[in-house]
């Protein structure tokens, strides 16, 4: 493995493991923590951002994905939440 394809995995992994942290943040028994306002319809992204030590650019871009694709698709891009498929689609 050259170090450029090394790197591409790495970052892949990275990827998945950051979506992985982010999706089960706001599907988990502590959903509602992180949703903000008396309506409870948006997210409290600092808040995420420190319950899965990502940064808050990280998570607003995963919950705009998962939002946008209603969880279907980005589901079908992870696997599945619990145990995550790791083929690699070269």
């Amino acid at each position: 493995m050259t170090r450029i394809e090394a790197a591409r995995e790495t970052a892949r992994n990275r990827e998945i493991r950051s979506k992985k942290l982010v999706i089960s943040a706001i599907t988990g028994e502590y959903a509602n923590n992180f949703k903000k306002g008396k309506k409870k319809k948006t997210w409290h992204m600092q808040a995420i951002a420190e319950f899965t030590n990502l940064t808050r650019q990280t998570v607003a871009k995963h919950i705009k994905l998962w939002e946008a694709n209603q969880g279907g698709l980005f589901e079908e891009e992870l696997g599945t939440i619990e145990g995550i498929n790791h083929e690699t689609n070269s």
